[in-house]
């Protein structure tokens, strides 16, 4: 009792939910490791240790050329043809964080001033419901500089840290 090849099963009477396997990232089933699923890329338990065998091997590169050897190794690139070196130290940032590699400490403090700002006290409080309406119906968009107004520069800050990756 297995659903339908290419099927979910659900609304067929042959479904049996015990078949089903959620996809959990790296957890294992049965001894199986399931594929793990960063960044709309699937890295198999092959493409970890193949990283994680990588990283031994240059234990004295920086992350910049970790990165860049990824990209170089996967063929990560964008339309325009350059590497995609900062979505793939991305991703291996997110593979440390998760525990599952290793990599070297940072050799620079990263110079990106909005991002480096820890959470401050009385955050705002986001209105993140759905917004069901034509475009016509909605006020129009205000643009406004205030990077003179510690007020507004804040809020801004705070937007930043809570929706920008």
């Amino acid at each position: 009792m297995r659903a339908p090849p290419g099927g979910s099963g659900i609304g067929s009477k042959d479904f049996f939910i015990f078949d089903w396997t959620p996809d959990f990232g790296s957890v294992k089933f049965g001894g199986v490791a399931e594929n793990l699923m960063i960044q709309g890329h699937a890295l198999s338990g092959v493409d970890l240790q193949s990283i994680r065998q990588w990283l031994g091997e240059n234990p004295h590169w920086s992350r910049w050329r970790l990165s860049r050897e990824l990209a170089t190794r996967w063929d990560w690139r964008n339309g325009a043809g350059q590497l995609k070196d900062m979505a793939a130290r991305t991703l291996l940032g997110k593979l440390e964080q998760r525990g599952l590699i290793g990599l070297p400490p940072r050799r620079q403090v990263p110079t990106n001033r909005m991002r480096c700002v820890g959470q401050e006290a009385g955050e705002p409080e986001w209105d993140q419901g759905r917004i069901d309406c034509d475009l016509a119906q909605l006020d129009g968009l205000t643009v406004k500089e205030v990077s003179t107004q510690s007020g507004e520069r804040a809020w801004v800050r705070a937007a930043l840290r809570r929706f920008h990756y």
